[in-house]
């Protein structure tokens, strides 16, 4: 959890006015083994170090699912969907 400065509509402010407000805000991120990828992230797999070579890892959409949902259940909602 952090803050950043979101900007924010004249309707939902105080002043009538857009005004950029410091809000809190989650980055979420999912660690499969120790190499972390972000919840935009759109890719289906990715590559890890394996000894002399790579290994694909395939990404569980449904687990991720599961966490953004919990979340939402909370309240929390992707700053794109507003």
């Amino acid at each position: 959890m952090f803050t950043e400065k979101i900007l924010v509509s004249a309707d939902r402010t105080e002043s009538g006015k857009d005004e950029e407000q410091n809000l809190p805000a989650l980055s979420l991120s999912f660690d499969y083994g120790g190499t972390v990828i972000a919840a935009t992230d759109e890719r289906e797999r990715f590559f890890v170090a394996h000894g002399p070579g790579v290994m694909s890892v395939e990404r569980d959409f449904e687990r991720e699912a599961e966490a953004r949902g919990e979340l939402e259940r909370w309240g929390a909602v992707e700053l794109r969907c507003i």
